[in-house]
């Protein structure tokens, strides 16, 4: 609607009143404008689900699993090749791989924790399971010995797909908390993934004594 040409109608008229309706046309104006913009389409939401907190605990819940935490399900962890932003060296090499190896003992010291450097960008991790699978839930081993399992907190966990879409993104422990000695994500149904990657949000050590990542058989 053009009330432009009522306003120049307005401004013919005596000062005191033309200034007074010109002003309320032209909140009308205004107002006609609004409305009009109430029909656009909204923005296109993100795809990327959102994680389920485990039960009693948010997004840092401490767990202990028992033998059949697995669910009849299989870990497609140990089908893929992992990798990290960088490799510590005390006393041998922490390579990626021992957090894919099936053993979850978090002692350091018993060669099975992968450990990177303090990396100033997000020091990270990943595992590349060489194919997409329908994924339901992600157990993360944190390390257990000397107090370091502190460091692993305020850090995220994604999952991408062949195509390097973001299928699942959460931030987990953001608040300081750490976990002890695992912690399970649970995927919202649809999730499909060949990628799991964990990172860092600030410079630190990653330590992961174990991360599993469950599809049905």
């Amino acid at each position: 609607m053009n009330l432009t040409p009522i306003l120049h109608s307005y401004a013919r008229l005596p000062k005191s009143i033309g200034l007074r309706w010109a002003g309320v046309a032209a909140k009308v104006l205004v107002l006609v404008g609004l409305g009009a913009c109430s029909h656009a389409s909204p923005a296109p939401v993100s795809a990327v689900a959102v994680a389920s907190p485990a039960p009693g605990g948010g997004q840092c819940a401490s767990e202990s699993p028992t033998a059949s935490y697995s669910d009849g399900l299989q870990n497609v962890a140990r089908l893929g090749t992992a990798s990290q932003s960088s490799t510590g060296h005390w006393s041998w090499d922490a390579t990626p791989d021992l957090a894919i190896d099936g053993n979850k003992d978090g002692d350091y010291w018993k060669h099975s924790v992968a450990h990177t450097q303090a990396d100033a960008d997000g020091a990270w991790w990943q595992v590349d399971m060489g194919k997409e699978y329908p994924l339901s839930k992600v157990v993360i081993w944190n390390r257990t010995d000397g107090g370091w399992g502190a460091r692993l907190t305020n850090f995220r966990l994604w999952v991408s797909k062949a195509d390097g879409s973001t299928s699942f993104e959460t931030v987990l422990c953001p608040d300081g908390r750490a976990f002890s000695p695992a912690m399970t994500i649970k995927l919202p149904p649809g999730v499909q993934g060949q990628v799991v990657h964990v990172r860092l949000n600030g410079t630190n050590y990653l330590q992961l004594a174990e991360v599993e990542v469950f599809a049905p058989r």
